[in-house]
């Protein structure tokens, strides 16, 4: 039996990031580990022959991916696909593995499939099944089945698949209770030195540390993907994950949570087992957080343990907004100035994601959006358009109110305005995404905070580099 999971390739050649809730064009130079198929690949490496093909980091052509497609001759093919390149991902590629060999199975899997398993199906008929939810023991009974005939198709809990001429989507699977139970993920076939932290310049991996978001931000699909009840793993087997890495030659890490600092608790037990471990003198890393939940102690104990630079979702400048957008917790305009003041007093870099054209707003609640960003101490800041992702409860008012630009979603992206409320034109939000960015990134202080990362010559003379290529197509907008 051989498996094979794949990346797929666009018929641009562009790097896309496909994993989780995170659907986006890479801007930064930097594509994620693909996680979610290795974690699939780590709970079938006993049953199968399996190999993991990642076609962006390679800009790997189509003609070579058949090629190498063809040489490995697998059984099935799981795919990891976005909303804004479904239409490549299954209606170009897996037509293209279908049209030459059509023995192939292939599955697709992530938040957009999750969404829209039946409307996936019907749309795409290269596609065989459809993963909806945690894919990791959905995959590994798909594969028995596919190697024994057990257990049945209709089964497996989470799958969609064909029948004669009828789709079938079974109910859906319930969360992994335990993530312990997981084993780790699998990455053979994949060249860690085609990931490269930004600034550092070194290769860097994803790591497990929770899942879950208790939150319904009118936004965010994640809930869709991995439920509203947080699951943590263990500190013992996030040591154990970091070692294993180590062994490979990764000292640098994104540890992969909606929010690394809900759980104090947890998180303190955490970061104390990789001070114990010695593994703060050694490792560099990276998380996420909300804005509220958060003190001096947790940034100075997350600074001590290693950690660098924190992501916070701030989101928006205006209390009102947050309150429309369903931004949940006691998230404020000014928590998340303290909460970044503190971060940065504790040293660690600071960086904002924020959200503009969401339903609802004007030019100047978009505009204190922007000031609240140069007013914070941060960084780095990202700024998005308002995307309507499927699994989001944006994405169901968007299509009740029929506010999508047709329903073609390779438009449903952070790169573009995809909404039509009547409020906000695509050409104002568009320009106001650019303004942000050139105002934030244009200041002399924006280029020092940037340029104290550097820790040797070689990350001084990478951050020229990707600071150079960031400020040109800056200017070009």
């Amino acid at each position: 039996m051989k498996v094979l999971f794949i990346n797929p390739p666009t018929p641009k050649n562009e790097t896309w990031i496909r994993e989780g809730r995170c659907q986006q064009f890479d801007i930064w130079g930097a594509p994620f580990p693909p996680l979610s198929l290795a974690m699939t690949a780590g709970q079938i490496k006993d049953m199968a022959q399996i190999e993991t093909l990642d076609c962006a980091p390679k800009k790997l052509k189509l003609e070579k991916v058949l090629e190498k497609i063809r040489s490995f001759n697998p059984d099935i093919i799981f795919l990891t696909v976005a909303t804004p390149t479904i239409d490549s991902d299954l209606g170009w590629f897996a037509r293209a593995v279908k049209n030459e060999m059509p023995q192939i199975k292939i599955a697709a899997l992530g938040i957009h499939i999750t969404a829209l398993p039946k409307e996936t199906l019907e749309r795409f008929p290269s596609l065989d099944f459809v993963i909806s939810g945690e894919p990791e023991i959905i995959g590994r009974e798909l594969v028995n089945h596919l190697k024994t005939n057990e257990p049945k198709l209709s089964d497996i809990l989470g799958l969609g698949f064909r029948e004669r001429d009828k789709i079938i989507i079974n109910n859906q699977r319930p969360f992994i209770e335990n993530l312990d139970d997981l084993e780790k993920p699998d990455w053979s076939g994949v060249d860690f030195k085609d990931y490269l932290m930004p600034i550092i310049g070194r290769p860097f991996n994803l790591i497990v540390f929770s899942r879950g978001c208790p939150y319904n931000c009118r936004f965010c699909s994640a809930a869709a993907y991995y439920g509203k009840k947080i699951r943590q793993r263990s500190p013992e087997k996030i040591i154990d994950e970091i070692e294993e890495n180590m062994d490979r030659g990764i000292y640098d890490f994104l540890f992969w949570t909606e929010s690394a600092t809900v759980d104090r608790k947890y998180l303190f037990s955490v970061l104390d087992k990789i001070i114990e471990e010695g593994l703060n003198k050694k490792i560099r890393w990276v998380s996420n957080s909300r804005v509220d939940f958060v003190d001096l102690e947790i940034f100075q104990k997350m600074r001590k343990s290693g950690c660098w630079q924190i992501i916070f979702g701030i989101e928006f400048g205006s209390d009102q907004i947050l309150k429309l957008a369903n931004k949940g917790g006691e998230a404020t305009v000014a928590q998340a100035q303290t909460a970044a003041n503190l971060a940065s007093e504790a040293g660690l870099a600071v960086d904002g994601h924020f959200i503009l054209g969401f339903p609802g707003e004007n030019k100047e609640t978009m505009k204190e959006t922007i000031d609240l960003a140069l007013k914070l101490p941060l960084t780095f800041a990202h700024f998005y358009m308002a995307t309507p992702f499927p699994g989001s409860l944006l994405f169901i008012e968007a299509r009740e109110r029929y506010w999508l630009r047709e329903e073609d979603f390779s438009r449903v992206s952070q790169n573009e305005y995809s909404l039509k409320t009547g409020e906000l034109s695509e050409e104002l939000v568009s320009k106001m995404v650019a303004s942000a960015y050139g105002k934030f990134y244009k200041r002399p202080i924006i280029f020092w905070r940037i340029l104290k990362l550097a820790k040797t010559p070689r990350q001084f003379l990478n951050l020229i580099k990707i600071g150079t290529k960031f400020i040109f197509d800056l200017y070009k907008k």
